[in-house]
């Protein structure tokens, strides 16, 4: 690690020795972290859901929030699924499975964990056009995020979205063809909620693979990204909470006087939410915090 991130990650974690993340109903640990990319590559949404999380109480076990999938073996039991319940609908399917064959190609089935529990997980299938866009579909999985009161200091702050619209014919005319395709199709994701069926899924299309994912995830409503998510809320304590809660906005300084072009990332759907608030190092690394929040 370079000298200067070295000396930078020995300040955030004294400054965060001790810390839970604030105004949450569970208590977990604050971590900072230390993003290189000559050792890590560049910074993304895919490469940080790929990386391996901190282990949290409740949530032990750690590990990736994104992870590559079987499509086959999707795809066979999807399809049994519609033979078992709708078959009326295994055409519909068919359509789908040779719409995405025939025009993308690095197709990909990607694992999402909804950090609830480390078990479940939704499906998103990604691949990129013959013209070079990206194209990805993901089930309208249920969130709850609307729904949490304590939840509400996040919601009230601006949100970054990262629309992209199609810029070729072929990338264009195969979105038309998808979409009527999704709206009513129904989707079984056997890894969430004990077993979930229900009907839509949600197609995005970006420049790059990065574009894309990230407007998909924003999209279903696992992943948000804010300009920057303080940790300290002073509306949030009471008169003798409000000295002790002070420790935050310490931390919240010192981040933006070291690390520049500041950015939160929240991922999650269902209880438990993932936080990194992240910067830019003198040196050009990244560095920040992350904690997770629940919110019942």
């Amino acid at each position: 690690m370079k000298s200067s991130n070295t000396e930078l990650l020995a300040k955030l974690t004294e400054m965060a020795r001790d810390l839970e993340f604030p105004v949450s109903c569970s208590s977990h640990p604050i971590h900072p972290f230390i993003w290189e990319i000559e050792a890590q590559g560049e910074l993304s949404i895919e490469n940080l859901l790929k990386t391996e999380t901190p282990n949290f109480l409740g949530y032990s076990e750690g590990g990736q929030i994104m992870r590559t999938g079987d499509l086959e073996e999707y795809w066979q039991f999807v399809i049994s699924q519609a033979e078992n319940r709708s078959p009326e609908t295994l055409p519909n399917y068919q359509t789908l499975i040779d719409l995405l064959q025939s025009h993308l190609t690095n197709i990909e089935l990607l694992k999402i964990r909804t950090l609830h529990d480390p078990k479940d997980s939704f499906h998103l299938i990604v691949g990129m056009t013959t013209s070079g866009e990206w194209i990805g579909i993901s089930p309208n999985i249920p969130t709850d995020a609307e729904d949490c009161d304590q939840m509400g200091i996040y919601n009230t702050e601006q949100i970054f979205l990262t629309a992209y619209q199609p810029q070729t014919e072929i990338t264009i005319n195969l979105l038309n063809r998808l979409q009527p395709i999704l709206q009513d199709l129904e989707f079984y994701e056997p890894e969430i909620f004990g077993f979930y069926t229900d009907k839509g899924w949600t197609v995005r299309v970006g420049a790059t693979r990065e574009v894309m994912i990230h407007s998909l995830l924003e999209a279903v409503g696992f992943a948000r990204t804010f300009p920057v998510c303080k940790l300290f809320h002073e509306e949030e304590y009471d008169e003798e909470e409000l000295e002790d809660a002070k420790v935050y906005l310490v931390l919240d300084e010192f981040l933006a006087e070291n690390i520049t072009n500041l950015r939160t990332y929240m991922f999650g759907m269902t209880v438990s939410y993932v936080f990194y608030i992240i910067g830019q190092t003198p040196s050009g690394d990244w560095a920040g915090v992350t904690s997770l929040a629940a919110w019942a």
